[in-house]
């Protein structure tokens, strides 16, 4: 195969396991790939479903628009597919924003939120920095075919594995392979970025966290203690204080798509919150 050739297309979807509806969220540039091990891991004991969100590598083209709402559409037309009612959540940067989504509609039976953008005030110093970040990125778009080229391919994909985990050597290398190749793919890249500074985030008249009071699922908000992207900060988690279903968790020693690196890490932390919901979602009782 030629050095710059394209990948395989994976499929749009990936159904595995038995017992209680799971469905898995990817981050913006991503795809269900990303998930990778815990996917297995977790359909030991679930019904899990990981899906590729449209326009998006593997994914359906975008019907409508790139957007929150579109997606959360997108989402809840699996759900009814698969003939699941309500499921548990867990999603990851844009996918757990749009967990929240599917919470505030009232699908969801817990939900897991891991580095999730979206706890600041649109217009704000903290959104303005996260879409800085994603405009740069979108100048690299174009050269990621270079990544595929041997004497180029350790240093770049280096690179580019640091803005997504901590200890990039950590990362299986099909994993990491996969990571870049489907930002290359990512169809709705400028158009969602463009919708994103008006769709993520609480309004300029809001004091809370807006997304999550409407969330009645017990619910995660899990912050990853190395993340580039959207990095812990003390307001983001006074968002999350005092409301009655809602707890949040620091992972240590991860970056922003923590599955990359620590999925045990990650799918204990699935399984803490379904187990969290199971007793009743009471945050004041944290274990």
């Amino acid at each position: 195969m030629n050095a710059l050739a394209r990948f395989d297309t994976p499929p749009p979807i990936r159904r595995v396991g038995s017992g209680e509806p799971l469905l898995l969220v990817h981050g913006f540039t991503m795809n269900w790939q990303a998930w990778g091990a815990v996917i297995d891991e977790l359909a030991t004991e679930f019904d899990v479903l990981a899906v590729t969100l449209p326009g998006h590598w593997g994914g359906p083209p975008v019907t409508g628009s790139a957007s929150v709402a579109g997606f959360a559409d997108y989402l809840e037309q699996v759900m009814d597919e698969a003939g699941w009612a309500t499921a548990h959540f867990a999603g990851n940067s844009l996918g757990g924003y749009l967990s929240f989504e599917l919470g505030a509609r009232g699908r969801a039976r817990s939900i897991t939120g891991i580095g999730v953008p979206g706890l600041w005030r649109i217009g704000g110093a903290v959104a303005a920095s996260v879409s800085r970040k994603f405009k740069l990125m979108g100048y690299g778009l174009p050269l990621i075919p270079l990544t595929r080229l041997p004497i180029v391919a350790q240093l770049t994909r280096l690179s580019v594995l640091r803005m997504l985990s901590y200890r990039p050597t950590r990362v299986p290398a099909p994993l990491a392979a996969i990571a870049i190749e489907s930002a290359a793919h990512c169809r709705c890249y400028h158009e969602f970025l463009a919708q994103s500074a008006t769709d993520i985030g609480n309004s300029a008249d809001d004091v809370g966290g807006n997304i999550l009071e409407r969330v009645t699922a017990p619910t995660t908000v899990v912050f990853c203690e190395y993340d580039r992207i959207v990095p812990p900060r003390p307001s983001s988690a006074r968002m999350v204080t005092g409301l009655p279903k809602v707890r949040s968790r620091t992972l240590s020693g991860v970056g922003h798509v923590p599955m990359l690196e620590a999925p045990a890490q990650v799918a204990a932390e699935i399984r803490s919150t379904i187990r969290f919901a199971q007793s009743g979602g009471d945050a004041s009782q944290l274990g």
